[in-house]
């Protein structure tokens, strides 16, 4: 499994074309999402990153192979929202 450590990105994740970029890294290999360090972060920035991932890749091959750690409640909250939004695309 691949981590990525957001922190060495920014402290303040807010770009979508970051998160175009990262969502690339996104192959057929687990991949988790380190949020250590990472200050704050946009709701663009999760929506390019992770809903995309979602509607690209379906949900239960999200849920299998996309992970995070290290946000507090309140990111964890907002990332929770986009989630959800994109789960009933399928």
């Amino acid at each position: 499994m691949a981590v990525v450590e957001l922190k060495a990105f920014s402290q303040h994740l807010s770009s979508a074309e970051l998160a175009r970029a990262l969502r690339t890294k996104v192959a057929s290999e687990k991949i988790t999402f380190d949020f250590s360090g990472v200050e704050s972060v946009s709701e663009p920035f999760l929506e390019e990153l992770f809903g995309k991932l979602m509607e690209s890749m379906g949900h239960t091959l999200f849920n299998k192979h996309v992970g995070w750690s290290g946000l507090d409640s309140s990111k964890m909250q907002l990332l929770g929202e986009v989630l959800s939004r994109h789960d009933h695309k399928r």
